[in-house]
């Protein structure tokens, strides 16, 4: 078992760091000027070669006479090691320095992948130790106090294996042995013969991957079961890798498989070694099967597979959460919230243009500038008569607009008969205006009468221009620009902190971990990283089916996780399920590739934000229509909302094409079971049925301690709650 992590950022390691600052005065203050106890990691300097298998012991001395006693396991971690577990504590009694210690000694091997400096942790143990009553205490004999003792660290040179290496070299350190056998010598055409070959030894088992490839003639049907690799009590370091061939003849003669050459490195020498096994003789008897003509050669190597048979992954550290999704009877909201949305963006333009496109709105505008006409004559004191003529110019321009006077040049008999016709009741006030303003522009010597400016000021307010009514914005000029957007429009309506199942996974106690994270997955059931660390721990328990239950549930909620697929795919094929939608899931046939880009939560989503960009664009669209945009600039807006609503059309697609996966109450079988009529265990008094693990029901209403399911077909039931696993809750 490998040792991980940076010391530093560990509880337990700064608990050591602590120890090793403030031990020493602890365990003085304690023990007063007498023996103290004290430890040593051995080696901690040293030479050794890459992959070189080497011995740690541990051990503390722990004087007698202060009644000392260990406690708890060592506290040790090494990042660039891969060690083995600590053996089982060894105790004995030796006299040092004439004091008799009690002492502890564990060990364990293990080498370095790489070459260079290697730091060697320090190590610590702690110990009860009785420490002597203070002067005038009561306290008799003392009292037992805890403390640490700890290793000095050291330092470690690994040097890389010597060049050149030899070509076939995999990788082995250590000291090995092949052997080849053949199960018969002599058999008869179409009879099997085992050919097995097997490595074993001591060195650095967790670089070894395969075995030498061997060559049989290709008149031989040769089948494979894989490599299998076991242990020797249980070491990492003392292993054996095997493979048997099971070779069926079709043609008689006289063949031997050839020899098996395997190279390792050999620390203790320094050097390279090769094994080698003796080539078999094989005797083949009785009459040829088939032509055995294939103009192949003699000789064809037997396919090893690039990787061995699948195990479980690492678990997932990291928090990755899923999205619950949302019922497709309420996507209708989705589409809706952008629909009226645009809907609202247009009347708002169309309320915009019933101004530009109200009749009245130049006469508006006229008005609106001969009142900041007189506005400015009132703030002039004494302008010049240049500057005068200019702004009564501008005033009788104004006032015609205003009165709707159709000429040319608004002076003489032509400005009276339309003031006749268009001023009103106010038409001998208007005339007035006008002559005073016409006799000073034109006339020499023209005086503008003192209260001009306050009589215009009365005229031009008492003219009134009404505004264009609020239902204007609803006429066909302003509410629809072209047919083309409005057709376009209607398109959118109908569419962590401490994890303490980590840490007991990582110790090989899957029971523990199990159940810490299924006590996780049941207060956040859309964590997706805690329910495929679950399904580590089921596997690593051989709970294949409950394994692929956790992991399909996984999955749903991360499709796009590779490790939590693989583990799927893993465990439905170690549990023989064989359910047409998991295995879809798992697998990604055909359309599933673009089903998985996303939960069933997130096609939710990426169908709002579609539905919300294909108004957004078709909004644009309208700006561009009412603003007289044409050609192929104004066609963008709409090519983006076509794009944006194919997309919502492979949303829709998507969330039922994951069917019973997409519905918050599905419920996966996760054990053998039956599927019962009545919730009760009674077996006699009811009709049952087999429901295999794997299969995927609806949820419908619970019952003291029992869920009804109902299935596809009409079908329902009732099951224990605790043999089903909830996607979502």
């Amino acid at each position: 078992m490998r040792a991980t992590g940076n010391i530093f950022t560990r509880p337990r390691a700064v608990w050591l760091a602590i120890t090793m600052m403030v031990g020493p005065s602890l365990l003085s203050a304690q023990t007063g000027s007498g023996p103290k106890p004290f430890a040593q990691l051995d080696p901690v300097t040293g030479e050794f070669w890459v992959g070189e298998l080497f011995p740690l012991t541990f051990k503390v001395w722990v004087p007698d006479e202060i009644h000392g006693s260990v406690v708890g396991p060592l506290q040790w971690r090494s990042e660039d090691l891969d060690m083995e577990d600590w053996s089982e504590p060894a105790r004995g009694r030796m006299r040092r320095n004439g004091v008799w210690m009690i002492t502890q000694t564990v060990t364990n091997r293990g080498y370095a992948p790489r070459p260079g400096s290697i730091t060697v942790a320090a190590a610590s143990q702690k110990l009860n130790v009785k420490a002597p009553p203070k002067a005038g205490s009561f306290q008799q004999g003392g009292v037992t106090v805890q403390v640490a003792v700890a290793s000095a660290p050291g330092e470690l040179t690994i040097k890389p294996l010597p060049e050149p290496i030899p070509a076939g070299f995999s990788g082995a350190v250590g000291q090995f042995e092949l052997n080849s056998s053949l199960s018969i010598d002599k058999v008869n055409v179409g009879e099997s013969v085992t050919w097995r070959l097997a490595l074993t030894g001591t060195g650095n088992w967790p670089q070894i991957r395969r075995l030498p490839e061997r060559k049989v003639a290709k008149s031989f049907e040769v089948v494979s079961p894989g490599q299998r690799r076991t242990s020797v009590d249980g070491s990492a370091f003392d292993a054996a890798l095997t493979e048997e061939l099971m070779l069926v003849p079709r043609r008689p003669g006289d063949y031997t498989l050839p020899a098996v050459s395997f190279i390792y490195f050999d620390p203790v020498a320094g050097a390279y070694r090769t094994l080698t096994t003796p080539a078999h003789p094989l005797l083949i008897l009785g009459t040829a099967t088939g032509d055995g003509e294939s103009g192949m050669p003699d000789e064809v190597g037997v396919a090893v597979p690039e990787s061995p048979p699948v195990l479980p992954l690492d678990p997932s550290g990291v928090d990755v959460r899923g999205v619950s999704p949302l019922p497709v009877d309420n996507w209708w909201i989705l589409a809706a919230i952008p629909a009226v949305g645009v809907l609202l963006f247009w009347v708002g333009l169309a309320a915009r243009r019933r101004h530009l496109t109200d009749p009245l709105r130049r006469q508006r505008l006229a008005r609106e500038r001969i009142l900041a006409l007189l506005r400015e004559l009132n703030a002039t004191p004494a302008p010049t008569p240049e500057r005068m003529r200019a702004l009564l110019g501008r005033w009788e321009e104004s006032a015609a607009e205003l009165l709707g006077l159709s000429v040319n040049v608004p002076t003489g008999a032509a400005v009276e008969l339309a003031l006749a016709k268009s001023a009103g009741p106010d038409e001998v006030r208007w005339r007035g205006l006008w002559r005073d303003a016409d006799r000073y522009i034109y006339a020499a010597g023209g005086v503008l009468p003192h209260d001009w400016v306050e009589r215009a000021e009365r005229v031009c307010g008492a003219a009134k221009v009404r505004r264009a009514p609020w239902l204007a914005s609803f006429l066909p000029r302003n509410l629809l620009p072209f047919a083309v957007a409005a057709s376009l429009v209607l398109l959118v309506v109908p569419m962590r902190g401490r994890d303490a199942g980590m840490e007991a996974y990582v110790k090989g106690d899957f029971d523990t971990a199990e159940t810490e994270w299924a006590q996780i997955v049941a207060a956040q059931p859309l964590s997706a990283s805690t329910r495929y660390n679950r399904a580590l721990a089921l596997a690593q328990l051989d709970r294949w089916s409950e394994s692929a239950a956790e992991s399909l549930a996984a999955l749903c909620l991360a499709p796009r996780n590779e490790a939590i697929r693989w583990q799927l795919a893993l465990s439905l094929d170690r549990a023989g399920i064989d359910q047409p939608t998991a295995l879809a899931v798992a697998h990604r046939p055909g359309s599933w590739t673009v089903v998985t880009w996303f939960s069933v939560g997130e096609w939710a989503w990426v169908f709002g934000v579609a539905c919300s960009a294909a108004a957004l664009a078709l909004g644009g669209a309208l700006v561009l229509a009412y603003h007289g945009r044409t050609g192929r600039r104004a066609w963008w807006p709409v090519l983006i909302a076509g794009l944006a609503m194919g997309m919502a059309v492979v949303a829709v697609h998507s969330r039922g094409t994951y069917a019973m996966l997409a519905e918050t109450d599905t419920a996966i079988v996760r054990l053998n079971t039956s599927l019962r009529s009545v919730p009760t265990a009674a077996n006699a008094a009811q009709k049952m049925v087999p429901l295999p693990a794997g299969s995927l029901a609806t949820g419908v209403r619970s019952f003291l301690g029992w869920t009804q399911l109902a299935f596809p077909n009409g079908q329902t039931g009732w099951v224990r709650t605790d043999e089903l696993t909830w996607i979502y809750r």
